[in-house]
């Protein structure tokens, strides 16, 4: 058995020393793919025995992520892995799974997964988000190699493991493991990542505003519902205390420079200074979104119930 973590990162450099950590106990080898960083990203995964690996293709829009998750598997079947931890670099396990992970993997059949409930920081290590699509919400983030499975692309969003004909899906309990989710931790940063988002999605020209706003609007702190994150969960890790402005908002203003601000105005992004104040000094006035009435998502969300 050879574990290796495969993990796309660019500028996490605040946070991917917190996962590294978490990986370190119990896997053979970490394989990070940078996605041009200009931060100290690379010297930070190298600095803590990772294997680095530079990614040279940059979509227009979104990024390469497709591309970027086969890469890692055909790198890491090439030194020899035969299961995968498939984490992103703002993500950590629960110090409770750590102690245990090597004996769970070591159980596992080739196609088979595992998924773990994925907890939302929101705001503060000390709780989570639990309303909506956060409410126990898991995902499969390990799995065992059948040697020729691979990746469905996607535009965004593509799945952490290949897709298995026959897959063998493995559920673990919270009380041993959990995945925390570092993203909103750091809200503002967190916020101008979802921006980029709609700006990416609205490029490529596959969804409406009104869509895209929907789609996203569950990132926003409205009516949201938290519950705490027992101490026991995160008593180990090496926690960040702080996060740059991330590169997310210098492509948004070189896409306002490119389409111009206007074309970017129906999406529900100007609740970020830096964006509200570029708008409104190009256009002298507030900029107006396009959202689907309330009323409208409240039916919606009724119809769906009872169907």
């Amino acid at each position: 058995m050879k574990i290796i973590a495969l993990i796309a990162a660019r500028n996490e450099a605040h946070i991917i020393g917190t996962c590294m950590d978490s990986l370190k106990m119990f896997t053979d080898e970490i394989i990070v793919m940078d996605d041009s960083s200009t931060d100290s990203t690379a010297e930070i995964v190298t600095l803590k025995g990772g294997t680095l690996i530079k990614n040279s293709l940059r979509p227009t829009s979104g990024w390469s992520e497709h591309h970027i998750r086969s890469e890692l598997l055909k790198i890491g079947r090439a030194r020899g892995g035969t299961h995968f931890v498939c984490l992103d670099a703002d993500e950590a396990f629960s110090s409770n799974f750590i102690s245990n992970a090597r004996s769970i993997l070591n159980k596992m059949k080739p196609g088979e997964k595992i998924w773990m409930r994925w907890a939302t920081l929101w705001r503060s290590i000390e709780q989570e988000r639990v309303d909506g699509i956060y409410n126990n919400l898991f995902k499969d983030f390990i799995f065992m190699d059948d040697g020729k499975s691979e990746f469905k692309y996607e535009f965004l969003g593509v799945n952490r493991t290949p897709f298995f004909k026959k897959s063998i899906d493995t559920y673990i309990e919270e009380e041993k493991g959990i995945v925390l989710h570092f993203q909103y931790f750091f809200w503002e940063r967190a916020q101008i990542k979802q921006a980029w988002y709609r700006c990416s999605e609205l490029i490529n020209a596959k969804k409406t505003p009104r869509r895209i706003n929907h789609m996203y609007s569950i990132t926003l702190d409205k009516n949201v519902k938290i519950k705490k994150i027992p101490v026991s969960y995160y008593s180990n890790l090496k926690l960040p205390t702080t996060s740059p402005i991330p590169w997310h908002l210098s492509e948004i203003n070189q896409w306002f420079s490119t389409y111009g601000v206007e074309y970017f105005e129906p999406l529900e992004i100007w609740h970020i200074k830096d964006l509200h104040k570029k708008f409104v000094n190009q256009t002298k006035r507030e900029p107006r979104s396009l959202t689907y009435p309330e009323l409208l998502v409240m039916l919606n969300k009724l119809k769906r119930k009872f169907l």
